[in-house]
Parts: structure tokens; C-alpha cells; sequence
């Protein structure tokens, strides 16, 4: 007769989370003070010598060009940028947002060499009215190589500290043709003013941060469960100003200092941390991490004073940091869990009264959760049709004993001490033990294919 017995695995899950916020009160945070740099350039030109394309010379772009061919002093200037189309003393700058304290202006020019070289060409800075401030160009009347000539400017020239009338600024090209019929073109490829402005930054604050929604922590037997912590990240700067987050989840007895380790701390890069928009000062953050199946349990055992804890540090522009952990932390649930390989023992080909001498079908038991087990063990008849094998003709133990000194299978489930303890690896799980089998046919049964279930449940070691 062939025999075969059949295993069911069961596992059983028990989780529980508790999360703790840590409120940094007390703590005076110093802003920095910052330096920075703000852009502005002309948004229009008096043109007067009409010149091809003026927007060219103040698009951002030294590729493209204002030009004129033949510049005259007659009308005077030639082209005036920073004043309307309409009037010279009509501003038309971009307008800047910050209090600078210093500016510099940036002229990029270009004149191609007359021929004979008799006409004259000048790029001064001058207010709107015409008074000059500043020459960048010289009269000459030579070639001028394209360049980007540099001009600091005095705030005494504009209105005094932080330069609050600097769009009365106009950069005027002047020039004369004299006699014959040659000429030469001159370019503006681009013009900007950037000024420096100092700004306070304060760090960002974290808030409301919570581990898994503040509920019990499940795994997933010998595999991955993922979870979230979120938080709400504030900045006196704006929203927009936090630039990122980063986040470490931890059993609290290592602390948020740990090194990452799959059994009690994970640490989550910015690029498992997505942020919301900015809304006014704020924006959230999810954190993104998966625990592995054998993450140390605390709501029993070794560590139940401890639970499990979430931390999340937001950066900003200025790489200012701020943080904060979980008020209220969860518990992470001890898994009992459990893996039978193979699924199926073959006792062979047996004859009536004749038994497996030793018990030494064996099966391999893993454990698939967070925590040391045991086996309950189980099981059914082996049946043949209507025939029958009582459940308890077969024996187990925890070694290649003789049959007979084994433990006698029974329909309710019975304990077995296994000799494994919590897995501490997941590639694959590093805690396992045998269960050896054996059975023996009773007198008189008949010959014919039998076949049986028994069952394996974990129990807490």
C-alpha cells in the first residue's frame, strides 16, 4: 500500500502599536542670516534710432541681439533701456521684491570696427533724466569686442539704503557716423542689475508625526509589511521652503540614533518621503518603509516596555533641519508564524504489521514570524476509500528515533517542543528545526493508497 501524509501549515498574528511624540518645548531656535541675489532687467526701451529688435538686448539671452546700424548723436540717445517705448522717463524695470544692500549692473556689447574709423560710439549709465552716473563704454572710435562689462552701483545714486529707486536707472548707447557712406553696427546682447539682499531663515518645526495612522503594527508573515509616518512640516519662510524629509523608524529602546537593522530600525532617504504642496507655511510628509516579518515585537516578551517609534527631520532651502518623533507610539505585534517543507511525506510501501522501523520521514520547520515557537501538532485518518488507518498508528519526534518511541499523533492538537529561537534574517529566515515521521499498519488492514492530513499551528515557545 503507498501512504501519504499531507501537512497544513497555520499561523496565527498578533500585533499591536503604540507611537510617541517628542515636543521640543523649551528650545530657542537662533534664525541665520542669509545672503542672496535677486535679478532685474529691463522690460522696455526708449528707441529713438530705432533699432531692430530691442527686446533682444535684455531677453536673458547673449545669443540674441538689439542692433543698429550708424548710430547718430541726432536724436540723442540712440537707444535709452529701462524707459518706455514712449518716454525716456517713464520707468520700465522688472520690480524688485527684496531691500538689497549692494547691486551691480551687467552690460554684455558688442560694436563692429567702422571703416575708416571715424564714428564714435559711448555706453553710459545715466539716470532717467539724463544725468550720468557711470561709463561703461567709453567713447571710441575702435571695434568693442563682445563682452559683459560690470558696474557697481551706488545706492546714494538711487534713492539712498537698499537702492529703492533703481528702476530710475537707464543704460543709454550713444554714437555719431561722421562723413562718407561707411558704417558700423552696434549690439546689446543683454542687460540685468543683481542685487543682494540678506533674509533671516528659520529652521522647520515637525508636527503631528504618527506611525502607521497610530494604530497596532502588523506584519506579514516571511515577507514585508509596509508602513507610513506622516507628519506636518512648518516653515516661517513658506512652505515652499522645506526642500525635504527624511524619517527613521525605530523600536524606542535603540533610539533614533540607530543604525539600520531589519530587526529594530529603518532608516528612510528623502526619495522614500514625498511631500504635498506648500499650503501657506506648511506641507506634509509620508514616509515610506517596509518591516521585515522578524522586526522586533513589543507588546510582549523581551521588549514589551519599549514600542516602536517614528522620527522625521525636515530640510530647507538653507539646509536649516528641524524634527520631531511620534506622541503617541504603537506597539508592534508579535507574529506567530510558521513554514512546513515539504508538504508532503511519502511513508512508502508498508504491509500489514510491518511499521517504518525509525521515524525518519522528516519535515523542516521555519519560523515565519517575529518570535521563538513551538508546533501544535495534529491530525487526521488515513483513509483508503472507506478503509481507515487510525490517526494514531503515526508517531513524530524531534529526532530519527525507533518507532514506537515516538509521540503518538492524536486528532486535538498537541504540543512539540522545537529548538529554534526569534529569527534575526530574512534571506531566508534563520531559525528553523526538523519534525521526524514514522507509522505503522496495523493487522488486518487492507491493501490500497492512504491518505491523511495533519496539521501544524504555531504557538509561542
Amino acid at each position: 500500500m503507498r501512504l501519504v501524509m499531507r501537512t497544513r501549515s497555520s499561523f496565527g498574528v498578533i500585533l499591536v502599536v503604540v507611537l510617541s511624540a517628542l515636543f521640543l518645548n523649551g528650545v530657542f531656535f537662533v534664525p541665520v542670516v542669509y545672503a542672496d541675489i535677486e535679478t532685474i532687467r529691463p522690460t522696455d526701451a526708449y528707441n529713438p534710432g530705432t533699432w531692430a529688435t530691442p527686446a533682444n538686448g535684455y531677453d536673458a539671452s547673449t545669443s540674441t541681439s538689439a542692433s543698429k546700424l550708424n548710430i547718430n548723436t541726432d536724436p540723442d540717445p540712440s537707444i535709452s533701456f529701462g524707459g518706455s517705448v514712449s518716454s525716456e522717463s517713464t520707468n520700465a524695470w522688472q520690480t524688485k521684491s527684496n531691500d538689497w544692500t549692494a547691486a551691480t549692473i551687467y552690460i554684455t556689447f558688442s560694436r563692429a570696427a567702422p571703416t575708416p574709423d571715424d564714428d564714435w560710439i559711448k555706453v553710459l549709465v545715466t539716470d532717467q533724466n539724463g544725468v550720468l552716473k557711470h561709463t561703461i563704454v567709453a567713447q571710441t572710435t575702435g571695434a568693442v569686442t563682445k563682452q559683459t562689462f560690470s558696474q557697481a552701483l551706488n545706492s546714494g545714486d538711487w534713492g539712498g539704503a537698499v537702492f529703492p529707486n533703481i528702476d530710475n536707472l537707464r543704460v543709454r548707447v550713444i554714437g555719431k557716423k561722421n562723413k562718407g557712406s561707411d558704417g558700423s553696427t552696434s549690439y546689446m546682447y543683454d542687460i540685468r542689475i543683481d542685487g543682494t539682499y540678506t533674509f533671516s531663515n528659520s529652521p522647520p518645526t515637525v508636527s503631528s508625526v504618527n506611525l502607521n495612522a497610530d494604530i497596532i503594527i502588523t506584519l506579514t508573515e516571511n515577507t514585508t509589511a509596509t508602513i507610513d509616518c506622516t507628519a506636518t512640516l512648518s516653515d516661517d519662510n513658506g512652505g515652499s521652503d522645506i526642500t525635504s524629509a527624511t524619517s527613521t523608524v525605530y523600536r524606542s529602546g535603540v533610539t533614533d540614533t540607530c543604525s539600520a537593522d531589519n530587526n529594530n530600525c529603518y532608516l528612510i532617504t528623502s526619495g522614500s518621503c514625498s511631500l504635498g504642496a506648500p499650503v501657506g507655511n506648511d506641507r506634509s510628509a509620508t514616509c515610506s518603509t517596509d518591516i521585515w516579518f522578524h522586526a522586533d515585537p513589543t507588546d510582549s516578551g523581551t521588549y514589551n516596555a519599549d514600542t516602536w517609534a517614528c522620527k522625521v527631520t525636515a530640510t530647507d532651502t538653507a539646509s536649516a533641519t528641524g524634527s520631531n518623533t511620534d506622541g503617541t507610539p504603537p506597539e508592534l505585534e508579535t507574529l506567530l508564524a510558521l513554514n512546513v517543507s515539504p508538504d508532503t511525506v511519502l511513508y512508502g510501501t508498508l504491509t500489514p504489521t510491518q511499521d517504518s522501523g525509525t521515524l525518519s520521514e522528516s519535515v523542516t520547520v521555519t519560523t515565519t514570524g517575529n518570535t521563538a515557537i513551538d508546533v501544535n501538532l495534529s491530525g487526521t485518518n488515513m483513509m483508503s476509500g472507506s478503509d481507515t488507518i487510525l490517526v494514531g498508528y503515526q508517531e513524530y519526534a524531534t529526532s530519527a528515533v525507533s518507532y514506537g518511541s515516538g509521540t503518538e499523533l492524536t486528532e486535538s492538537p498537541a504540543r512539540l517542543e522545537l529548538d529554534s529561537t526569534k529569527p534575526t534574517d530574512n534571506s531566508p529566515s534563520n531559525q528553523s528545526d526538523d519534525a521526524y515521521w514514522g507509522i505503522g499498519i496495523p493487522s488486518g488492514t487492507p491493501m490500497g493508497s492512504y491518505e491523511g492530513t495533519n496539521t501544524f499551528s504555531a504557538v509561542a515557545d
